[in-house]
């Protein structure tokens, strides 16, 4: 389903409810600055997500909790300031994970410990300053990390 530059603001609960075979959703370039926990509550088949280009400040924990076929998911471009540890924790497919463009200032070191599957991450264009030694500790498939135009100052001998 294809809602790309719309003038959509926010997303409720009951949003897509009735779309239970929905697999890709792009919601890119819209006005979206809240989106409903349980939003995606239904959607279990979805795999793809698109929500960049908005203005989206934060993302409740549960949001992701039940798109446990996720593996891409795409939030560059939005005004994130934080990203709660448990956010991607059901999502055990994911492989691909964009979060560029935002104003992420730290990453706690168990945000994506259930993120096995993970292969690219992108963390540019935030305003990251450290990143701790354990926090890819298990993402042994983690081929392609960008944490290019962030504020980091240090970088630990064991990350």
């Amino acid at each position: 389903m294809d809602l790309s530059r719309n003038s959509i603001n926010s997303l409720h609960s009951e949003t897509f409810t009735y779309n239970i075979r929905l697999v890709s959703l792009y919601l890119r370039y819209n006005n979206i600055t809240d989106i409903h926990p349980s939003t995606f509550q239904n959607n279990i088949k979805l795999y793809y997500v698109d929500i960049s280009g908005n203005k989206i400040i934060s993302l409740h924990p549960d949001l992701f909790d039940s798109s446990v076929a996720i593996e891409r998911i795409r939030l560059e471009e939005n005004r994130i300031e934080d990203i709660d540890p448990s956010t991607f924790y059901n999502n055990r497919r994911l492989n691909y994970l964009n979060l560029s463009g935002n104003k992420i200032i730290s990453i706690e070191q168990e945000t994506f410990d259930q993120n096995r599957e993970l292969q690219w991450l992108y963390l540019n264009r935030n305003s990251i300053s450290d990143i701790s030694r354990s926090t890819f500790r298990n993402n042994s498939r983690l081929c392609h990390l960008d944490n290019s135009r962030n504020e980091i100052t240090l970088i630990n001998p064991d990350t």
